[in-house]
Formats: structure tokens, sequence, C-alpha cells
């Protein structure tokens, strides 16, 4: 198998996503330049309620120039497990807590693209404790949707968040 050879890497853009650039070594000896969105490691969670609800995040995405739903998410801060994260991530997001958060699975989102990494979480036996607590930049609307419901709009495709939509179909493979 063909694993290329890097020469160096540097980051050509810093911001919310990084942008590396390596320079690769080919093994037919020529010499490419590679570009991806480094990434930090993310959470996702898919909160499910005592009846059957999944809770969901509404918010405006600039990138589609859409309001889309979405599920609690966020990155792994430094010296933070994944679990942690998205115990975290979840009480920010939705003020809920759960007893019970099980990972189900680690995936590359857009290999080719990107680095990043996602952790993907069922949480249950879910309470509220509180009010969200948002960072300065994110503006996030809760729903509680019932879990026909969602399969119905990802099915129709009126609901077009990746993470959501494999994150619950991973989950109801794993439930059967």
């Amino acid at each position: 198998m063909f694993k290329p050879k890097v020469l160096n890497s540097k980051i050509v853009f810093k911001s919310f996503f990084n942008v590396q650039e390596d320079h690769l070594l080919l093994p037919d000896s020529k010499e490419m330049k590679y570009y991806f969105l480094k990434s930090k490691e993310v959470v996702s969670i898919l909160p499910i309620t005592q009846d059957n609800k999944l809770i969901v995040n509404k918010q405006y995405r600039h990138a589609t120039g859409e309001y889309i739903y979405d599920l609690p998410a966020g990155y792994i801060d430094e010296k933070e497990t994944p679990e942690q994260a998205a115990f975290r991530e979840l009480k920010e997001e939705t003020g809920y807590e759960s007893s019970n958060i099980k990972k189900l699975g680690v995936f590359y989102p857009l290999a080719g693209v990107t680095n990043m990494k996602i952790y993907f979480f069922k949480a249950t036996d879910l309470k509220k404790i509180g009010n969200q607590q948002l960072d300065q930049a994110e503006f996030i609307d809760n729903e509680l949707i019932p879990l026909k419901e969602v399969k119905e709009k990802i099915l129709k495709n009126e609901w077009k968040d990746m993470p959501l939509a494999f994150c619950f179909l991973l989950n109801s493979i794993l439930d059967k």
C-alpha cells in the first residue's frame, strides 16, 4: 500500500479551522502539495428522552445559508476525554444532564478533506437541570421531536445534517 512521505508541513491559514499544507513525496518520486482542514476532535450526542423524543438543535449555519437541525456537539477540550466532552456539550447546548451516555462509534466525516474525528454518543436518562450555557457566537433553539418524526424528516431529506442522520441511523442499527 502506498503512503506518501511528508517532506514538510505548515499551517497556511489559522482561524476557527486551520488549513494545513503538506509537501508530499509520492512513490513515483514526484512531489505534490496537499491541503486539508486541520481540526480538533469532536463529540456529537444523540439525546433521547424517556418518552422517545430526540432533543435537537436548530440554528443558522452561515456556510449553508440555512437553518439546520443538528445534534448537540462540540470540540473536545485539552485534557478532556470524549465522554467528558459529551456530558459538557449536552449540558451547555440543551440544559440537560444524562446519567447514561454510551459511545456509539468514532468516524471521520470527510477523510479526503479534513482530519476531523467525530465521537458519536447516545444520551438517555435525561434530566433538565437549567438553561443553556452557550458560547458567545452560539444562538441555538432546542426542540423535542418524536423519534418517528425524526426518521421521516431524515428520509424525506428535510434534515440535511450528516452527523445527525448518521448518528440516528447508527443508533437504529445498534439498538436491534
